[in-house]
């Protein structure tokens, strides 16, 4: 499977924007291929037109899984894999939020409010204590940042419904 012009040029661009943002050429290739794909693609797809070993795609998939950023699909009679992603990415940024907000802001409202009590007349050394402060500051820091989210979350579902 070859890609043609337009597919490599919108997949260099997707490459291009990962780098500002820290992710590797992989990650973005395989989020511009998918989005230009009408449907589902076969992880075997994927590998031929990146390139890349079905190990290594295998790997990255699983990364923009966690992500929220690619759905996983089977179809009936087949052993093959296949990977789907929204082409509203208003839609799909409601998904990486909802996503932060499950591995990040649940865990820190559950956990470091006992870590805080259970530390706070422990400490002793002014390290201690410091630190200690720098992990209330990023408890109430994660709770405006759900506050955040939830605001984003609102303004995105309202947009969304244009696409």
């Amino acid at each position: 499977l070859k890609m043609n012009a337009l597919e490599t040029e919108f997949i260099d661009f997707y490459a291009q924007m990962g780098h500002a943002f820290g992710m590797g050429d992989l990650l973005m290739k395989i989020f511009g291929l998918l989005y230009l794909e009408p449907k589902e693609m076969a992880m075997e797809d994927i590998a031929k037109k990146t390139g890349y070993s079905l190990a290594t795609i295998s790997n990255a998939m699983k990364t923009l899984e966690v992500s929220g950023i690619v759905q996983r699909k089977s179809k009936p009679k087949t052993r093959k894999i296949f990977f789907h992603i929204d082409k509203n990415l208003l839609r799909m940024n409601i998904r990486k939020l909802q996503v932060a907000n499950d591995l990040m802001v649940k865990p820190a409202k559950t956990q470091i409010p006992l870590m805080i009590e259970k530390y706070k007349n422990k400490v002793k050394s002014d390290r201690s204590k410091e630190q200690l402060k720098l992990i209330k500051s990023y408890y109430h820091q994660m709770i405006e940042f759900e506050q955040i989210m939830k605001k984003w979350t609102k303004d995105l579902n309202k947009s969304s419904q244009k696409y």
